[in-house]
């Protein structure tokens, strides 16, 4: 991308006791409007490893992301809870006008440690949990009303534990320990509270996970596990829990990563990690396998997919080792390609010193694409990708 096709927008830490210790300007990169090139972007360079990051979440126009960062604990600040770990979590919001702004804690004065699990397609409702070495406090984040926490659960919930958020921040979708037996999947509003979804599982023991909800609330996907092997479910209003691979076979694995935001559309993955088969699921064609890359392996992880499920990103195998893996995009014309391959000669000369690990997050419209890099020293850092042209 040419520089006159750039604007630069310097975004500074909103967290004045952590300035000392990440950077105090980061250079985001953004297309402009006018440009019909592919932009690259980058969320900040981590400082001597102080800094690292998980992202989770992202707004429906690819205007903001969430994740969890990571950070040296400094002796000027009061930890009232001791902890094995130098370092200290916090869940953090991006945008391109405010850069990074890590959220803080809720909970009693012993929880500073904080994760985002996901974020409303409106961009303006985080979900996520904060924890103390003993206890777990699940939250909805706002701009306005800032931290507030869910609901009291039942005496009968115990280890709450959420995991996404419908379009407008309203409905909720996680599991919690109920009745102390293994983990079972609930829907949560501001005016039903928790409700339990009626999942049929084998055993007692099977653990029942919500993992995904819809943009209208409507349509929720998790899993079914046994510790041994996993099916995924896919739950609706108006029809209930339906098990989408064969409910009995005790030695299937079969694992949810993502669902659509209009709730037609699952990917994931067959088989233990070491032997993923990628996967595409929609009610009109079933489960249909995503392949690989030209001449490699057919291994890989989806791990998002656009509002209609016309778009995937994920991860899949390049050369024979097990750990090889490389960031891919798939539609229905052009099959699976590499983010690579999209991108300019000059977009991808800025990523030639950072190994693309994963593509992470997709916006609606398919053509806001975040991810993970690290450099040679190991360092970790954010990719973003704003296509120049939609695939949908």
């Amino acid at each position: 991308m040419h520089w006159n096709c750039l604007r630069h927008r310097w975004g500074s830490l909103h967290f004045p006791a952590l300035r000392s210790y990440l950077p105090a300007l980061l250079l985001i990169l953004v297309a402009s409007a006018s440009c019909e090139q592919t932009g690259v972007l980058t969320l900040g360079t981590t400082m001597e490893g102080d800094r690292i990051f998980d992202i989770t979440g992202m707004s429906g126009d690819g205007s903001v992301i969430v994740g969890t960062m990571s950070f040296k604990r400094t002796t000027a600040k009061s930890i009232t809870a001791p902890f094995s770990t130098p370092l200290e979590t916090q869940a953090f919001r991006w945008t391109a006008a405010g850069g990074i702004e890590p959220l803080g804690f809720i909970g009693p004065a012993n929880f500073n440690t904080s994760k985002a699990e996901a974020i409303s397609a409106n961009g303006r409702v985080i979900i996520g949990e904060s924890s103390s070495p003993d206890d777990i406090q699940p939250f909805r984040w706002t701009p306005t009303g800032r931290f507030a926490p869910l609901n009291t659960p039942p005496d009968s919930f115990a280890r709450v534990r959420v995991a996404d958020v419908s379009s407008d921040g309203s409905v909720v979708v996680g599991n919690a320990t109920v009745n102390e037996v293994q983990a079972r999947a609930f829907r949560w509003t501001p005016f039903t509270g928790y409700q339990i979804l009626d999942v049929p599982f084998l055993l007692e023991s099977d653990t029942i996970q919500a993992n995904f909800v819809s943009d209208n609330g409507r349509v929720i996907v998790g899993h079914i596990s046994d510790g041994r092997s996993s099916r995924i479910f896919r739950w609706t209003a108006g029809s209930g829990a339906v098990v989408l691979d064969n409910p009995t076979d005790r030695s299937s694995r079969s694992k949810a990563l993502d669902l659509s935001g209009d709730g037609s559309t699952i990917v994931g993955f067959f088989g233990g990690t070491g032997e993923a088969e990628p996967f595409r699921w929609t009610q009109a064609e079933g489960f249909v396998n995503l392949g690989g890359l030209p001449g490699e392996l057919v291994k890989g992880m989806p791990r998002a997919t656009s509002f209609n499920g016309s778009v995937v990103v994920g991860m899949t195998a390049v050369g024979e080792s097990d750990f090889s893996y490389t960031p891919f995009i798939w539609d229905a014309r052009n099959g699976m390609r590499t983010i690579l391959s999209l991108l300019s000669e000059e977009d991808a000369a800025l990523l030639k010193n950072w190994r693309l690990e994963s593509a992470d997050l997709i916006s609606a419209d398919g053509r806001t694409i975040a991810g993970l890099d690290r450099n040679s020293e190991g360092v970790v850092d954010v990719w973003v990708v704003r296509l120049s042209h939609p695939l949908l």
